[in-house]
């Protein structure tokens, strides 16, 4: 028996079910208040930040891209502090005097494209912002060659 897969059908089969499970993730994620979003941000950083240096080698190394002694160390340290303190989420702001109010509303979930130059550390950025103003992300990677080679064209 020959079973013939079809790849791009396949491939729109898992983006459909990614898309459904993002979908229920986000659902919860939106009825958290931003303390708990808060507090869900900072226990990510600080496990991600337990591999940085790790993942950072290992990205630079498969890349060739970036000097892997920077890579992650922003997302997991500096990110992490400007992060909090900020709403994103419930009221974010008043003034009494125009009597307005700013509110911050999750707005489902996100698609992301991550570049081959710094896949880890964008990864980890877009995941934290995505968490902290209660959506869900799908992430997916942009693929190009390693080392890029000339293309001619003849006619």
């Amino acid at each position: 028996v020959n079973t013939i897969i079809d790849n791009d059908l396949l491939s729109i089969q898992e983006a459909r079910i990614l898309a459904e499970n993002a979908r229920e993730a986000q659902k919860l994620l939106a009825a958290f208040p931003q303390e708990k979003l808060d507090e869900i941000v900072d226990h990510m950083a600080e496990e991600i930040g337990k591999y940085a240096r790790e993942l950072a080698v290992m990205s630079s190394e498969e890349t060739d891209y970036g000097v892997w002694q920077v890579k992650n160390r922003f997302v997991c340290e500096y990110l992490r502090e400007k992060l909090r303190g900020l709403r994103c989420v419930g009221i974010i702001a008043r003034d009494e005097a125009k009597k307005t109010i700013d509110v911050g509303v999750p707005i489902g979930v996100i698609a992301s494209l991550c570049p081959a130059t710094s896949p880890v550390s964008t990864t980890i950025y877009k995941v934290l912002i995505a968490i902290k103003s209660g959506n869900s992300i799908i992430v997916s990677p942009i693929r190009v060659p390693r080392k890029p080679s000339a293309v001619c064209w003849t006619s």
